[in-house]
């Protein structure tokens, strides 16, 4: 039986879980897994000046396509530079593969150069760490390592691989790319959603809480649906920006996080029924749009809810967050009419009220951000990809 190098089943593997960019920084202990990138026809190998860089943009690229970023790096301070970039991604639930080298099996105790214990280092930053100790793992766990990225919740999962391991030969080769793929996940107990129709139908102010997993292309088709058909008040945290489409925009009421200080905020507070729907609570404090811890909330996700004091759903629907959604938007009958009440008006108009500042469109002197947000809005198309930095000016793009 032909024999490949470990590298080569590495890279392989790579391209079968659908990766097409790999971004990284090179060094001795990974040249192996970089020269193999390099001659790659179909995945494209982009050099960072900072293994934190590569981290960033492989998590930037797990967010945006949701198929895991790769980054690489080398062993040492290659691997340890890595840290900020994975908890980052590992924190805000991006997929992430980091492949790091590292010095050869007899030399892991040695004190020579560039022998560290990443897989200490990179292990709380991470949902797993492993190493390749035998040449005939390699398949298997790179393969652990993006289906573990890519289950819920998102996050990353880092690869240490000994020089002499990369050079190494195996039979193994990699698996297929329909192994990679996720599983797919249908509706929670067709009961349980009965119940949850039944509470909205009573329920006097229904609102729809939408989170980062609302965000996927499935959900967000879900969630329009819904929308058109029953026309909840809607908001949004920063994540989960563009569920709600223009054409649906009179439902929305803007995005909430960080500070507790917005019309959304407020909304959330006169609700008495909360569907929060793709929430993870590191987007934004249950404590902080639920202080007194007696909304009454239902928890529709992919994962089980995250209990705590302020955050104690009523139910769980737990499963496919599109399909659950599909579910109550054919069986729910109607919706209270005080969701279209005076009151969510009042919510509304002063949500809205921000177009009308004076200041926001004054043409001379500094730039107000508002006023900056209102032209960019003008000119941009619903394809258009808009990137913004960290400050002020993100918590204006935002909200």
């Amino acid at each position: 039986m032909a024999e490949d190098t470990v590298a080569q089943i590495i890279v392989n593997s790579v391209y079968n879980a659908g990766v097409r960019y790999v971004f990284g920084v090179p060094g001795a202990k990974i040249d192996a897994i970089f020269d193999c990138l390099q001659d790659h026809e179909e995945i494209k190998l982009i050099v960072a000046r900072h293994e934190q860089n590569a981290a960033f943009m492989a998590a930037a690229v797990g967010r945006i396509t949701g198929t895991p970023g790769v980054c690489i790096a080398t062993s040492g301070p290659g691997a340890s530079n890595l840290a900020t970039g994975l908890v980052t991604a590992n924190t805000e639930c991006d997929p992430v593969v980091a492949l790091i080298g590292s010095v050869p099996r007899a030399m892991a105790l040695h004190r020579t150069h560039q022998s560290m214990r990443a897989l200490d280092i990179l292990g709380p930053t991470s949902k797993t760490a492993v190493s390749i100790d035998v040449e005939d793992q390699a398949a298997e766990v790179i393969l652990n390592a993006f289906r573990t990225a890519s289950s819920s919740p998102k996050g990353v999962s880092v690869v240490s691989i000994p020089i002499d391991v990369s050079k190494g030969k195996t039979t193994i080769l990699p698996f297929p790319s329909q192994a990679f793929l996720p599983p797919t996940y249908g509706t929670a107990p067709t009961t349980r959603l009965d119940e949850v129709i039944k509470l909205i139908q009573n329920a006097k102010l229904p609102v729809l809480f939408l989170g980062l997993r609302a965000s996927s292309p499935r959900v967000v088709d879900a969630v329009r649906t819904l929308l058109s058909k029953f026309p909840l008040p809607t908001v949004e945290t920063f994540q989960a920006a563009g569920a709600v489409s223009k054409e649906l925009v009179h439902n929305f009421y803007g995005r909430v996080g960080i500070f507790r200080n917005q019309v959304g905020d407020r909304l959330l507070t006169k609700s008495d029924l909360v569907l929060s729907v793709g929430y993870d609570p590191v987007e934004y404090d249950p404590n902080a749009w639920n202080p007194k811890g007696d909304g009454r909330i239902i928890h529709i996700d992919v994962s089980a809810a995250d209990y705590g004091a302020h955050y104690r759903p009523l139910h769980e629907l737990v499963g496919s967050i599109a399909e659950n959604l599909k579910y109550i938007t054919q069986n729910l009958q109607k919706i209270p009419e005080s969701s279209i009440s005076e009151q969510c008006k009042s919510l509304h108009d002063e949500y809205l009220s921000w177009q009308k500042l004076p200041d926001v469109k004054r043409s001379s002197g500094l730039i107000h951000p508002l006023h900056f947000i209102t032209v960019l809005q003008g000119l941009v198309s619903k394809d258009t990809t808009v990137c913004v930095d960290v400050g002020s000016v993100y918590i204006y793009f935002m909200r």
